[in-house]
């Protein structure tokens, strides 16, 4: 499946408890399969593994439409 123009959240605690989230913007058309390697990709570095499962999961229910700020017509 295609996705595109889609920002997407992903929730996670840091060390210390705290909650943070972070988000990921794709504007081109993507993959759902190259959307989960990034988002693997973007998570190696803090030791957090996250599988595909939460990923799809996560695509389905926390993502929302990206809004062209320069041309709104093509919205």
């Amino acid at each position: 499946m295609k996705i595109k123009n889609i920002g997407i959240m992903i929730p996670w605690m840091d060390p210390l408890g705290h909650r943070c989230i972070t988000r990921f913007k794709f504007t081109e058309e993507i993959d759902r399969r190259q959307a989960r390697q990034l988002i693997k990709k973007a998570f190696k570095p803090t030791g957090i593994r996250i599988d595909n499962r939460q990923i799809d999961y996560y695509i389905k229910h926390r993502s929302y439409p990206l809004v062209d700020t320069e041309n709104p017509s093509n919205s």
